[in-house]
């Protein structure tokens, strides 16, 4: 699902369940707000949205969505109800957020994550020195990375921040599109 299917479904859930009038674009400003952020733009300048992934929305109706949904100008009477609806939906359908910095840690080249390495043979060979340190697990790491890069959110929050013009957005979309390897082709053309 796509943030805008997410605003939508979530602007017709709020409408029915008040009985008044919900705009869009508040949707974002209140979604911002159920993960601690003052406003969508705040959140955005660095955030991107996705799934399953690392941050979920905050699990009770806090101060801040709530005030942020009475600045927004809805009656006090509705408040609950707006607020509830949003943080169910987000939960739902399993949105979460990761910061800018945080995604490119995780989608950078790695050279110990190369398929063609064998570290954790030579570290077998090294055990002793390394006792009291623990070595991140290669199959974690790869796990995180391929359920980010399925996330259809993430690539559209990522669109989205790339057309505004952060240039961490910009980055983190040619690191998803990379080549894995260097290609005779790439060499050619080159």
């Amino acid at each position: 699902m796509t943030i805008k299917e997410l605003a939508y479904s979530t602007q017709q859930l709020i409408e029915s369940a008040t009985g008044s009038d919900f705009k869009r674009t508040h949707f974002y400003e209140l979604l911002a707000a159920s993960f601690g952020y003052k406003s969508n733009a705040a959140f955005n300048t660095d955030s991107v949205w996705c799934n399953h992934i690392p941050k979920a929305p905050l699990s009770e109706l806090t101060p801040d969505l709530m005030g942020r949904a009475v600045q927004l100008g809805y009656p006090q009477s509705n408040i609950e109800a707006i607020a509830k609806c949003v943080v169910d939906q987000a939960r739902v359908n399993t949105v979460s957020c990761i910061g800018l910095s945080e995604l490119m840690e995780i989608l950078s080249p790695d050279p110990f994550l190369d398929d063609g390495d064998d570290w954790e043979s030579d570290l077998e060979d090294d055990e002793d020195d390394y006792e009291d340190f623990e070595f991140t697990s290669k199959h974690g790491i790869l796990m995180q990375k391929n359920r980010l890069l399925t996330s259809e959110l993430l690539k559209e929050s990522l669109e989205r921040s790339a057309l505004a013009g952060n240039s961490l957005a910009h980055f983190a979309i040619a690191e998803i599109y990379r080549c894995n390897r260097p290609s005779s082709y790439l060499s050619d053309e080159a």
